[in-house]
């Protein structure tokens, strides 16, 4: 028996974070079926004897691997607990011991914000630290803004990235906790915090030339507690007695990227401390921001400025091997030196889109300049990246001779391209710049690493099918999903905008889970939600955290309006999707009051007009980017948008509803008859007396109104049937957007209409998720025709390679190909319901959930036989049901069936 992967509030051994609940969770591998007796602990003891401030005693036959519990915790406070587990058969286990550790909690700071001016470099604060004796335990809490990094002794402090990450500055502040045990030695320690503009004071906000957005000082503030041996405590924070001096970090923001000069010399800074209130500082909510994958570059290109000729080289032949000859477009064999003479760049290719930086280890001559540029794609077999409209997307690094490595500190990209340009101490492109540079990576003296970076969650869920294509198609799901879940989840990584827009998330949030474990990310995005949410009467905005702009003449509208049907529901399907996925009834609880304001607000929407529990105001999108109102510049589709809003009223109202329900509130009936009445009214309003939809019928509406079943009970047939004649008079090709794409293959497969939904998957086409698959993508698309078919770009206003909503294809193969519908806080964990088609020969996959790893396996024998392989984790249990009908609830343990279905 194993016990592992113990977690607290979703996140593994988690330090300085705002614990308001505490939920721990467990996975038991390699013993019999189900709990016999369990036991948690909590400690201030490392070993958990001593100490113990819980003790759960022995629960027999306890049914969950989930506990929630409530402590009075103490502030700068390290716990630690384990939980001892027995089988049914007897096999006993205790865990290793996990912990989690608390921030400042309520304690009050002694650390005043400090600042320094500086028209030019960057501010870096340092002061010298004298340890006195050995040193017991030693921790940093700070923040800074924008952006801070922190170093002690010249050495990086941590492995995070981007401190404090993005959030709604103007409510909250997290601050983040450092063990720096380790790094202190008894003496002289030189601590130091470099500081850039980021989100807070840089250049922010897409339309619009916006800038300092939540303030105009960068600023920060810092403890560091020490504690010796012999238990005496001491602490540093920041006051006047800091120093600064210009960094060598100049222009940098989120968009543009960063210029490092590092022969520039040092100025002294004034510091001034500031009266700032320190009332907004609480605890961190974020996953750490890390580098979670490195890759080197597939295929270093040198290419002529009007890309006439492309010559690449392999990594083999960088490292050594025969590469004398490479071939251009053409085929005809031409010699690389050759091409040097004339190429004015060097292109690297990473293989696939990442989001992060490129590292570069080496040496460059003094005073000379090393420019990389980031895109997504080619074009022409040249470097491209207007798609990225005015972000700049670079990194400068003038050098001064050392050998070192080269990487940007406050700013990231979205890039499979990277264009490098080597420049003079005049800023002149040197004639043999390229030829130098190739010179320098064909020798191993010059090396280019790209990071992928982004917030750190385990992925949790696998589907591979027999065809390659369609494998393709899951993992660029999945690298969307990573690229752009880099503290909050951004509409796309690399342009000028990288927003956390709310209908994305709505949309997206159900596939997320599957992919990964997201509850303490969505948990972080949900209290910045709910903080904006405040001081909009319970109305959502279209992105958070919403940065606050004086409106003017011309104004983007999504800065000053808000409260649009879907994007704003993500109010209510965000909390309830986190509590089907990982039943975290404390989590859930904790969310129910911005479910609640939004359903409230939309209510009194619908009270200023003349219709009862019909939303008939307001302005909404729609289904966006839809292909079938015979407009492709009108990016809102066909479909009614106020019926749209309907059906989200009812569906935010029924979740509301459940909530209650789960959490026992008072508001349930309330809420429940709330639902009731929008569905009733719903049909009368877009129904006939012939029980037919008043409106022209799309594919979306179909969706909308089979999948939420909102429809007179004999209407049904005659819209499963509108619904494969809208797809016969499309050539078999969908034509939705945002809105109705996430369901449609949905409600063809919950109305024997199977087949259909994987004809819509298989469709190499356009419109279609294979036909950029067959294009070369390795990520999601904007647009169902980001890339044409010829591969040239289709648009530059609004055209991401790395936009992750179409993805929510990915739901409908963990819900129906492998069968997939977590219910994690009921009695009964999971549904599994395949619905395979011979369309594909064989499919398999799984998830891993707060009980561990459910495996679904299927395979289409040439008889026409199927066969069904499904796996239960320990302590766990789901009902099964088959093609055939049949339904069973099974315990842990694998379980095998055979099925005939003509």
């Amino acid at each position: 028996m194993k016990i592992l992967n113990l977690k607290t509030n979703h996140l593994i051994n988690p330090v300085g974070y705002d614990f308001e609940t505490l939920h721990f969770n467990w996975e038991v591998q390699e013993a019999n079926q189900e709990c016999k007796e369990f036991h948690l602990v909590v400690s201030k003891d490392v070993n958990c004897m001593k100490d113990i401030i819980y003790d759960s005693q022995i629960i027999m036959d306890y049914a969950f691997n989930t506990l929630d519990i409530q402590l009075d915790l103490e502030p700068r406070t390290r716990y630690y607990w384990n939980v001892t587990i027995v089988d049914v058969i007897g096999q006993r286990m205790v865990s290793d011991t996990a912990y989690f550790e608390t921030a400042k909690m309520e304690e009050a700071f002694l650390a005043k914000w400090i600042s320094a001016d500086s028209e030019t470099a960057m501010p870096f604060f340092y002061k010298n630290v004298l340890c006195k004796k050995e040193v017991k335990t030693a921790r940093i809490y700070a923040c800074g803004l924008g952006l801070y990094e922190i170093y002690m002794n010249d050495t990086k402090v941590g492995d995070e990235y981007l401190l404090p990450g993005y959030h709604s500055y103007d409510y909250r502040l997290e601050y983040q906790t450092f063990d720096v045990t380790n790094q202190l030695k008894q003496g002289e320690n030189a601590l130091s915090i470099l500081m850039g503009n980021g989100w807070y004071k840089g250049r922010f906000g897409f339309d619009h030339d916006f800038d300092n957005l939540y303030g105009d000082k960068l600023k920060v503030l810092l403890e560091l507690h020490i504690e010796y041996t012999d238990g005496e405590k001491d602490c540093v924070y920041t006051d006047d007695s800091f120093m600064a001096c210009t960094s060598q970090i100049f222009e940098n923001n989120i968009y543009d990227g960063e210029h490092i000069d590092m022969t520039a010399k040092k100025e002294e800074l004034s510091v001034s401390v500031l009266d700032d209130t320190t009332s907004l500082l609480v605890g961190r909510s974020n996953p750490p921001i890390r580098k979670v994958a490195e890759f080197e570059p597939v295929v270093v290109s040198t290419y002529l400025d009007n890309a006439d000729i492309a010559s690449k080289l392999s990594i083999g032949g960088l490292k050594g091997e025969d590469s004398a000859n490479v071939s251009d477009a053409s085929g005809a064999a031409i010699e690389s030196k050759s091409i040097s003479k004339t190429a004015s760049h060097l292109l690297l290719d990473f293989g696939e889109v990442i989001t992060g930086w490129v590292e570069i280890t080496g040496i460059i001559e003094k005073s000379y300049t090393l420019t990389l540029q980031y895109g997504e794609v080619l074009q022409n077999g040249a470097f491209y990246n207007d798609n990225l409209r005015t972000a700049k997307a670079e990194f400068c690094y003038t050098s001064n001779g050392e050998m070192v490595t080269m990487r940007p500190h406050f700013t990231y990209y979205g890039f499979q391209f990277v264009k490098v340009t080597l420049v003079d101490c005049n800023g002149v492109d040197l004639p043999d710049g390229k030829e130098v540079l190739l010179r320098l990576v064909e020798e191993g003296k010059l090396t280019f690493t790209a990071y992928r970076i982004m917030s750190d969650m385990e992925q949790t869920g696998t589907i591979t099918t027999s065809n390659a294509m369609v494998n393709k198609l899951v993992q660029n799901t999945l690298r969307s999903q990573q690229c752009n879940f880099l503290d909050i989840p951004t509409d796309c990584p690399q342009r000028d905008e990288r927003m956390g827009w709310t209908g994305d998330t709505t949309i997206f949030a159900p596939t997320a889970c599957f992919h990964m474990d997201s509850a303490a990310f969505y948990n972080h995005y949900l209290h910045s939600l709910k903080e904006e949410q405040k001081r909009l009467a319970g109305s959502v905005p279209f992105f958070v955290p919403m940065p606050k702009v004086e409106a003017f003449e011309g104004i983007n509208p999504f800065y000053v309006t808000n409260g649009a049907c879907v994007w704003g529901d993500v109010a209510t399907v965000l909390p309830w999707t986190l509590y089907l996925h990982y039943g975290d009834k404390s989590l859930l609880k904790q969310h129910f009051g911005v479910m609640c304001d939004w359903i409230d607000y939309i209510t009194k929407q619908v009270a200023a007009s003349e219709d009862a529990y019909l939303w008939k105001n307001g302005h909404h999108l729609g289904d966006w980017l839809a292909l079938d109102n015979g407009n492709p510049h009108n990016p809102i589709g066909k479909t009614n948008p106020h019926m749209i809003a309907n059906v989200f009223y009812y569906q935010s109202a029924l979740l509301c509803a459940k909530a209650a329900n789960v959490i026992q509130d008072s508001r349930y009936e309330e809420y429940l008859h709330l639902a009731e009445m929008i569905k009733s009214e719903f049909i009368k309003e877009y129904f006939d007396d012939n029980d037919c939809y008043v409106e022209e019928l799309t594919q979306t509406a179909c969706a909308l109104l089979l999948h939420f079943q909102l429809y007179p009970k004999v209407a049904k047939e005659y819209l499963v049937k509108s619904l494969e004649e809208l797809l016969i008079a499309n050539d078999g090709h969908l034509n939705s957007g945002f809105v109705g794409t996430p369901f449609l293959c949905q409600a063809l497969s919950d109305n024997n209409l199977n087949d259909w939904a994987y004809k819509l998957l298989l469709n190499e086409e356009y419109p279609g998720w294979l036909f950029e698959v067959k294009l070369g993508a390795t990520t999601v698309w904007e647009r169902w025709n980001s890339l044409l078919e010829d591969g040239s770009i289709s648009g530059t206003g609004m055209n991401s390679l790395n936009h992750y909503a179409y993805g929510s294809i990915a739901e409908w193969m963990y819900r129906y190909v492998l069968g997939f519908s977590p219910r994690m806080g009921d009695e009964v964990k999971m549904l599994i319901a395949p619905k395979p088609s011979k369309l594909l020969a064989w499919a398999k996959g799984r998830i891993r959930t707060p009980y561990g790893e459910y495996e679904s396996e299927w395979h289409v024998e040439p008889s026409g036989e199927m066969q069904f392989k499904i796996m239960i984790p320990f302590n766990a249990n789901a009902e099964v049901v088959l093609p055939d009908g049949s339904s069973r609830v099974l315990k842990a343990g694998e379980h095998c069936f055979s099925v005939r279905v003509d």
